[in-house]
């Protein structure tokens, strides 16, 4: 049988780089580190906007995104994938319904199957300063995020797991698996990343709420 995977909801992409030690020390003053967040948002918009702060040029940084040496992913954040749901269906060749198996939020699906989520914490050993940032992309609840199909013998809701990894403070789901059929991979394009087997991840449709978080680690103290 053909078993169809789609979960729709908030999608999140992680970037974690390295910056030079003035440049940490400049933003982390108390003279900027209020003006961090709105910076590292737009930093040419900001400068724009906020001509009167003194920005030297050795604390001048490209956007979060570009700031991704160390690590960039794409999954479902952990911590909110409360908010998207998963529909699961089998179905024929031609990927059209046949039934309607599970429907219901994520967090509720792994409690209720007592589905096992494997981690992988992430270290960086490095003694240098980090950006690490996060943008967070929220689907309006018909918009799917992670569509795959996989053929399965037998399926039972029990088999599936999930994988995903634990950055600093950021929980990220990765990949959805079956035991003993490996992983569901989408038909979708994505975003290019390192180790994400959720590629389907889409930012093709349009989404109502996108949120950001940056963080200045000073990552000898995380050794």
């Amino acid at each position: 049988m053909f078993i169809n995977i789609l979960i729709t909801g908030a999608t999140k992409e992680i970037a974690v780089g390295t910056i030079f030690a003035d440049a940490y020390k400049f933003w982390t003053s108390d003279n900027a580190k209020k003006y961090f967040n709105e910076y590292m948002w737009c930093p040419d918009w900001f400068i724009k906007e906020n001509s009167n702060l003194a920005i030297p040029e050795y604390a001048k940084l490209p956007s979060w995104y570009e700031v991704n040496d160390l690590y960039s992913e794409v999954g479902f954040f952990y911590d909110q994938y409360r908010f998207s749901n998963i529909i699961i269906c089998e179905v024929d060749k031609s990927n059209n319904i046949i039934q309607e198996i599970y429907n219901n939020d994520i967090g509720n699906f792994v409690d209720e199957y007592d589905l096992k989520i494997n981690w992988k914490e992430v270290y960086f050993p490095t003694d240098e300063y980090i950006l690490c940032s996060t943008s967070v992309e929220s689907k309006t609840i018909i918009t799917p995020s992670f569509d795959s199909t996989k053929e399965i013998d037998h399926f039972d809701l029990a088999n599936i797991s999930f994988s995903g990894l634990k950055i600093y403070q950021h929980n990220l789901i990765t990949s959805i698996d079956y035991k003993d059929a490996g992983t569901f991979k989408s038909k979708q394009g994505s975003k290019s990343n390192k180790s994400n087997d959720i590629t389907s991840l889409s930012f093709f449709y349009f989404f109502f709420a996108k949120s950001f978080e940056f963080c200045l680690i000073d990552n000898k103290k995380e050794l």
